[in-house]
């Protein structure tokens, strides 16, 4: 299983510029998770 988190880009920056993780869902042999970030910050992110 892979488990991936979004950025969160949508409209035209993920259109020029693509998904990976639509590109891991779609090519993937295994089961895929993704995660939504809940807010733009990650809790791990510490600058």
């Amino acid at each position: 299983m892979i488990v991936m988190s979004t950025h969160g880009a949508g409209g035209f920056k993920r259109w020029v510029i693509g998904s990976v993780t639509d590109k891991v869902v779609r090519s993937s042999g295994v089961p895929v998770l993704v995660l939504q970030p809940k807010h733009e910050s990650s809790p791990f992110d510490r600058t």
